[in-house]
């Protein structure tokens, strides 16, 4: 919507993070937790797929940086990708497996694989994320 139809100027209403405009970044959306117990009574829950998730979130954009330094060619070695990392140490496999990345057939895309617990997520290079309980 625009504040007056017509115009240029956006007027966006989402909850998305402060000084982003695009609303299609799931991995930085928060997470509500709905209870019918009284409020701050309920035990907070502790959502299992976030280092699964959280690791692809690190692992697509030192994929897109490193990319953007190289006339967007990938690489499947994770230990390159680390300095391209917002969080290096995510990458190193403390809290999750290191992630396996697999070029696909389409010049400049890939498929990753990440496992912790009892999950195991694959994500596509368009960001397309699966997640399975293992």
């Amino acid at each position: 919507s625009c504040a007056n139809p017509g115009t240029r100027v956006a007027d966006n209403w989402v909850w998305s993070p402060m000084g982003q405009v695009n609303m299609h970044m799931p991995e930085v959306w928060g997470l509500l937790q709905f209870s019918s117990k009284a409020p701050k009574t309920a035990a907070v829950e502790k959502y299992g797929e976030w280092p699964v998730r959280y690791t692809a979130h690190i692992l697509y954009y030192a994929m897109r940086s490193y990319a953007g330094s190289h006339g967007g060619a990938i690489t499947t070695d994770v230990k390159v990708l680390v300095s391209y990392a917002e969080q290096p140490s995510v990458l190193d496999g403390e809290c999750t497996s290191i992630p396996t990345i697999i070029p696909l057939a389409h010049p400049y895309t890939y498929s990753a694989t990440i496992r912790a617990g009892k999950y195991e997520l694959t994500m596509r290079s368009d960001r397309l994320i699966t997640v399975r309980t293992i």
